[in-house]
């Protein structure tokens, strides 16, 4: 009985012996799952905070293109002498959309004449390449097609500045803009 006291004295010393030698490492684990049990409980945390920040981002980008795209078609409507014309953006499931209206919510072309509408829409093109910084030439067909003479020459002088910037190609039947142009290339 002696003999077996001693042995588990020896037993239990070893133990402890071989558990001190293990204790750092125990230890380095405990860490470390305390650790990855925090980390876990932070991950949760994430996709609801990549959802938000995602929101943000598209709230943020949206608002300055919808307002930097606002203040260049005022600009083009300006220059264009177009007649009054609201925008909204209402804009829903990720889908950027503009809305024109007229007097108390009057869809433009419930109110205006054809060429008030194309000069808008002149406007609204000329804005919408404003936005994108591109050095590639444009296109137009007939861009004062129902517009009467006076507007002519302000799209003529549109389009002479935009030629400053990018290669202007015009194609049209009417003789007195293509007069214009020429007019206005020559000098």
């Amino acid at each position: 009985s002696i003999v077996n006291e001693r042995q588990k004295e020896l037993d239990s010393v070893k133990s402890r012996m071989a558990l001190e030698g293990l204790l750092v490492q125990i230890e380095q684990h405990v860490a470390e799952l305390k650790w990855a049990s925090r980390a876990e409980i932070h991950a949760k945390r994430f996709p609801t905070l990549l959802k938000s920040l995602t929101d943000a981002s598209k709230l943020a980008s949206e608002e300055l293109l919808n307002r930097d795209f606002e203040r260049r078609f005022l600009d083009e409507c300006t220059a264009l002498k177009a007649p009054p014309v609201a925008l909204q953006f209402p804009g829903r499931q990720g889908q950027v959309s503009r809305k024109k209206s007229v007097a108390a919510d009057h869809r433009p072309s419930e109110v205006l004449s054809e060429g008030e509408q194309k000069v808008i829409a002149l406007a609204d093109v000329l804005a919408e390449m404003g936005l994108r910084q591109s050095s590639s030439p444009i296109v137009f067909d007939d861009p004062v097609n129902s517009l009467d003479y006076k507007r002519l020459e302000y799209v003529v002088d549109r389009l002479e500045k935009l030629s400053e910037q990018r290669q202007v190609i015009v194609f049209t039947h009417n003789i007195w803009f293509a007069t214009e142009i020429l007019a206005r290339f020559e000098k």
